[in-house]
């Protein structure tokens, strides 16, 4: 009867070893999901922007996609303007994605370039646009920006 017993014993003990083993195997699967997802997600969202900056600073390099984009009828003025206005679109793009980095926890707000974006702020016209451009950004960023940067950007 010992012998019935410990082969019994034996079997649960290996339906428990079992349990545990599809239970972290369940665990560990979900975590690779989890990730793949947030590695998709972040490829999506990079790829958007590459999107997007490809084509302001295509519109920021070439008068003639201006022209196409805006009428034939532009002035030069017109384009140079066209022109600074993407540059200054693709570059608040690119502050944007770093500033929504911070937020994923893959950078530090102290690893911002913030004094460059106050005098980049200051210097090429970024706040000609910004009050045009800012819904387009992130809130997080625009707080950002607006608290971190613009109060700032004639101290220097």
């Amino acid at each position: 009867m010992d012998f019935v017993m410990n082969w019994e014993a034996i079997g649960a003990l290996a339906e428990v070893f079992g349990a545990v083993a599809v239970f972290a195997t369940l665990a560990y699967l979900a975590v690779q999901v989890r990730q793949s997802n947030i590695v998709t997600r972040e490829q999506a969202q990079y790829h958007m922007l590459q999107n997007q900056l490809s084509y302001f600073d295509r519109l920021a390099d070439s008068p003639e996609f201006v022209r196409t984009v805006y009428g034939q009828g532009q002035s030069e003025e017109q384009v140079r303007e066209r022109q600074n206005e993407a540059h200054v679109v693709a570059l608040l793009f690119r502050w944007n994605w770093e500033y929504l980095r911070v937020q994923d926890g893959i950078y530090t707000v102290e690893s911002l370039p913030v004094e460059g974006f106050r005098w980049q702020y200051r210097t090429i016209g970024i706040r000609n646009h910004w009050e045009d451009k800012k819904s387009w950004l992130d809130p997080g960023f625009v707080k950002f920006m607006e608290t971190e940067v613009i109060p700032h950007a004639d101290e220097a």
